[in-house]
Parts: structure tokens; C-alpha cells; sequence
């Protein structure tokens, strides 16, 4: 029996739940996320922009996709490629010929995870890798360094709708160089407080004791198979401190803030994310415990 012809076209809304289960079939194959934690809240129309989704189909069966956000700096595209589907070629090429996706900017090509199948595509065309972003993990019952706040900070939690303005400018300036982190919008913020698994008593803000300026902030995330089930995961989300309170050593004492608290409402493990030049960091983490778990790499198609 002849396979049946491969044809790509531009996914619609009847073909998020297809997209959604593509992804989820290929996360299991490869033992992590295939897609980012931001593609998967802009397939949900919960951003302020929709990516482009492209969906390979052999017949009438979805079989891939490629999901291609654009943005003013570079295009960033993610391959999802389940088992026995020979469709990354095919998916990549029609990318590469889509009058959406502006020729005149880079376009990044992300592979998720050690057993990513988009890594080998890319390697076999000879693209650049450009980035890697580790995952670091320390078991959960790990005991925390002690590490206090500098004088005259006090900490609290964060407050929806009362906080998201003063952390959006401090995320802003503290990732001001970071591509992704730093552009994140009123909308991008919302869109995560609206998760389940959002916990404003895991969301951790420093400001000074005098003026309330906001100096810096540690927000935790919790992961769990199944709604309502045991935590499986803790992360460090993302710690951010004010270009104001460079070298008032806040960042560690967050760290330990954060640490403590995902101790306490019991992950077994904690995992955080760090880019591989960033040696500094990766020696800090590699003191508090964490070790390589797992990897994600960049390439550069054009």
C-alpha cells in the first residue's frame, strides 16, 4: 500500500485539540516539553499575539506541526515531530517559504530536550547552534544554605492586579537583555496568573522597608501529573533583580526563599532553566546543589 501523500497547510481553531495532542504525543516519545511554556499559552489565544501554526497531514491524519512565533528581533519556530512521522524536512521547508515569516530577520530553530527529534534535522542541514538553555535539578529535600535578606528589604507575595504593574517594569529591566523574558507583556503575565497551577503564596517579592520600591522577586511554579494529584516538579521560575539592587546579594537570599518554599509544600525535586554561557550562574546553581538534567538548543536557520 502506497503512504499517503504529505500536505501542509495553515492550521484554523478546528485544528487546535489536533496541534495539542501532536504535542502531547511527542513530549511523551521524548521525555520533555516539545514545545515552549509560551507557544503553549499562545495556541491558547491567551497573548496579545497569535503565532503561525502550520499542520502536516498524511491523508486526512495530522501527523506534525510547526508553530513560528514573529517577532521584531528574530522568528523563532519549534517542530512538533511524533514517532513515525517524516515531516520535518517538509515542515521545515515550508517555514523557510512562507511570506509570513519575514526573510529579511533571523529564524531560530529551538530542539527541547536530549531526545528531541528536531536536534538531528537540524545537525543533518548543518544549522548553527547558536544557544543552549540547560535544566538543572536538586532534589527537593536538599538542605537550603541559609542566606538572609539584606537590611532594610522586607519580603511579601505578589498581589494579582495590585503587583503587575511594578513587576512588569522590574522583569522588563532586569531581563532587558534577554529575548524572551524581557518582552513579556500585560497580557503574557495575565495569561499565567490565569494557569491552574499559579500560586500567589509561591511568588515572592522584595522591596525596600522605606520606599517600597520593588528591588526584586522570586517566582516558584509547581508541577503535578494530574489536577489535584501530588506536586512531580517544583521550578525556579524566574528570579529577577532591579538593576537598583545590583550587588546588594538579593538574588541568593530569594533563591533560598523560594527553595524553602517549594521544600515546604513538597516537590520532590526542583528544577530551574540557565543559558550555558552563563558560567557565573551555573556555578552558583552547581553550589546550592543543582546539576545538569537535561538540555535545549538553539540553531540558527538563517
Amino acid at each position: 500500500m502506497c503512504p499517503s501523500p504529505l500536505t501542509i497547510q495553515t492550521a484554523d481553531a478546528d485544528d487546535a485539540a489536533a496541534v495539542r495532542a501532536l504535542a502531547e504525543q511527542a513530549t511523551a516519545e521524548a521525555g520533555s516539553p516539545v514545545l515552549n511554556e509560551q507557544s503553549l499559552i499562545a495556541l491558547a489565544g491567551a497573548t496579545d499575539t497569535a503565532p503561525i501554526v502550520l499542520i502536516a497531514r498524511a491523508g486526512e491524519a495530522p501527523v506534525a506541526a510547526a508553530v513560528i512565533e514573529v517577532a521584531d528581533a528574530a522568528s523563532t519556530l519549534e517542530l512538533v515531530l511524533p514517532d513515525g512521522a517524516d515531516a520535518g524536512p517538509a515542515l521545515l521547508d515550508a517555514v523557510l517559504a512562507d511570506d509570513r515569516v519575514p526573510a529579511d530577520r533571523p529564524v531560530l530553530l529551538w530542539a527541547h530536550g536530549r531526545g528531541s527529534r528536531t536536534a538531528p534535522l537540524a545537525e543533518g542541514r548543518g544549522y548553527e547552534a547558536i544557544r543552549s538553555l540547560y535544566v538543572l535539578r536538586r532534589p527537593g529535600s536538599l538542605a537550603v544554605e541559609d542566606a538572609p535578606l539584606p537590611p532594610g528589604v522586607e519580603l511579601s507575595t505578589f498581589r494579582p492586579g495590585v503587583d503587575n504593574a511594578d513587576w512588569l517594569a522590574v522583569n522588563a529591566a532586569a531581563f532587558a537583555t534577554h529575548a524572551e523574558q524581557g518582552r513579556w507583556s500585560a497580557a503574557d503575565l495575565q495569561a499565567r496568573i490565569d494557569e491552574d497551577w499559579f500560586d500567589a503564596a509561591g511568588f515572592f517579592l522584595a522591596r525596600s522597608s522605606g520606599s517600597g520600591e520593588l528591588l526584586g522577586f522570586h517566582w516558584t511554579k509547581t508541577e503535578r501529573a494530574e489536577p489535584g494529584g501530588p506536586i512531580t516538579v517544583g521550578e525556579v521560575y524566574v528570579i529577577g533583580i532591579a538593576p537598583a539592587a545590583a550587588g546588594l546579594r538579593l538574588g541568593s537570599a530569594l533563591l533560598a526563599v523560594g527553595l524553602r518554599h517549594l521544600q515546604d509544600v513538597g516537590a520532590p525535586v526542583v528544577d530551574l532553566y540557565v543559558d550555558g554561557d552563563n558560567t557565573g550562574a551555573r556555578a552558583l546553581y552547581a553550589n546550592r546543589g543543582f546539576a545538569e538534567h537535561n538540555l535545549d538548543v538553539c540553531y540558527r536557520i538563517r
